[in-house]
């Protein structure tokens, strides 16, 4: 399949499913990223005259109030506020402020935040569905419920009706990611595969991390907020519409002829004209994965997981395959703790000014986007993804040391940190969708999201310990603990996958250091 990939090259094929992805990535931060300001925490009071404006400055923060009767103190009693006032200073409006949730009901306001969060972990175990109905299907349908949630929140009036809805919007979003950056890797040519990959993983999220920050100074009322940031949603379902399915996909399932038609239709549309040898030369390229196929699986739908018990035996079927199973979820759980640790960690050195935060630390994403490609090329993924630890690392110990008076050098070491992970996040992004066969390529890379997800539900409660004790330094302490630890998981323990084509089958993995000769072969022929 790499070959026939090879033959059509990189063009217009290639686009929509990179652009796809490209919004969908970026929705992560205009949905989830974007509740720092579209439910912001604000100062607030009792309201004693409901429908008179109070433009005083003053905000107490408090429950209730006291009536004193006959000028006394002692014979004043405390009543529970019903009606709360709220600090305008930097938002005209959140959800908070909207329902009143204060108090005795700031925990809905959580529920708010965490709902999403939720639904997140929860799609990750249905990234499968990619792998079992195919790509572009599921694409297609959960990018429709997707937009009709998002939409719920930004209208519907019912406060329980959004709380939903931000679950379900979770949920969307990281079957989405999975499934369109798996579409994207799958139709990729394998002299542009990581470095592509790699550029998507993290371009995507910085633009729009930049773009949320500064859209949310200027429009400081969270409904409209939370549509203007949801446009990208609806480019995505335009999008769609345009998606051809994965033909690496298609001969896993047995439909040959149509892989064929899909090679043809990406070769016309960059512009190649394909000879009749080429096509002959396409054929064969593909015809070996589907012999190998069917000789470990009689029939070959069974290609495709149908069951949980089918998936565990295939995960779990071979050394190589439980050695990538049981390792990749665990770097990215460790990556999980790093990554947030710095932005989760945040009141310890960062500005009072959130737009300012959110874009600094987006910013600090960029750099990687243009050398990581190069040290991919000359290093690969291993050896890259193994020296960006032990530099994380290194930057997060000596923030602990430098006294609190020198900000700026705290704030120098803690981007490059933050720069640094980047760029691990980005190779393990890479790695989700290289070091899994096509079967169970979906559910691999859900795998990983679920172990990031639960690294992120670590640290937090780190967070709040280091919070509680007073002990700021601990969570910094956690994460360089946790780079050791992966960089001593990724040299040791993962294959280099840098160059080399995607497997199609689990004999392959259990192959790998042996598809050299598949990659000279490549050469051979170009």
């Amino acid at each position: 399949m790499d070959e026939a990939l090879t033959l059509i090259g990189l063009g217009w094929f290639q686009v929509t499913p990179i652009v796809t992805t490209l919004l969908i990535q970026g929705s992560y931060a205009t949905q989830h990223v974007a509740t720092v300001f579209t439910d912001m925490p604000r100062n607030f009071k009792c309201n004693t005259e409901p429908g008179v404006e109070d433009n005083s400055t003053s905000f107490n923060n408090l429950c209730s109030i006291r009536n004193q009767t006959d000028n006394s103190i002692i014979h004043s009693k405390e009543h529970l506020c019903t009606e709360f006032m709220y600090d305008k200073t930097l938002f005209e409006s959140t959800f908070s402020s909207e329902f009143n949730l204060v108090c005795e009901k700031s925990w809905l306001s959580g529920m708010f935040k965490t709902s999403g969060f939720i639904g997140v972990i929860f799609g990750c175990i249905y990234t499968g569905l990619g792998d079992r109905w195919g790509r572009v299907s599921v694409v297609r349908v959960i990018t429709f419920l997707y937009l009709l949630s998002v939409l719920v929140v930004g209208l519907v009036p019912e406060m329980y009706s959004i709380i939903i809805a931000r679950f379900v919007v979770g949920f969307c979003y990281e079957i989405l990611n999975g499934t369109s950056y798996t579409l994207m890797m799958e139709v990729l040519p394998l002299k542009y595969r990581s470095t592509i990959g790699a550029i998507v993983s993290n371009i995507a999220y910085t633009f729009f991390a930049i773009l949320t920050g500064t859209v949310s100074y200027f429009i400081r009322s969270w409904r409209t907020l939370h549509l203007i940031l949801s446009i990208p949603i609806f480019l995505q379902t335009v999008c769609i519409f345009f998606l051809c399915k994965s033909p690496r996909w298609l001969v896993n399932v047995g439909n040959f002829e149509e892989a064929i038609k899909v090679l043809i239709k990406g070769s016309k549309q960059n512009h190649v004209d394909l000879s009749s040898e080429a096509l002959n030369s396409i054929r064969a390229s593909i015809q070996p994965s589907i012999k190998e196929s069917d000789e470990q699986v009689p029939n070959k739908k069974c290609q495709v997981i149908y069951s949980f018990s089918s998936l565990l035996k295939v995960l779990f079927s071979t050394p190589k395959m439980r050695k990538i199973s049981v390792i990749f979820p665990a770097l990215w759980f460790l990556t999980g703790i790093v990554y947030f640790s710095i932005p989760l960690n945040a009141n310890n050195f960062s500005s009072n000014n959130p737009f300012q935060y959110i874009v600094v630390m987006a910013l600090a994403d960029i750099p990687p986007n243009i050398f990581i490609p190069i040290l991919i090329k000359y290093l690969g993924n291993v050896k890259t993804i193994s020296f960006m630890f032990i530099l994380t690392m290194a930057c997060l110990v000596i923030v602990v040391f430098i006294p609190e008076h020198l900000t700026w050098v705290k704030w120098t070491f803690t981007i490059a940190a933050m720069v640094t992970i980047s760029c691990c996040f980005m190779i393990a992004y890479i790695l989700g969708s290289e070091l899994f066969p096509t079967p169970v390529r979906s559910v691999g890379f859900g795998m990983g999201s679920i172990a990031r997800h639960t690294g992120i539900l670590t640290i937090q409660y780190v967070i709040d310990t280091a919070f509680t004790l007073r002990m700021w330094w601990l969570p910094n302490v956690v994460a360089a603990v946790c780079c050791l630890l992966a960089f001593a998981v990724s040299v040791g323990m993962l294959p280099e996958t840098h160059g080399q084509p995607l497997c199609d089958t689990v004999e392959q993995v259990e192959n790998r250091s042996k598809t050299n000769q598949i990659k000279n072969d490549i050469g051979t022929h170009l």
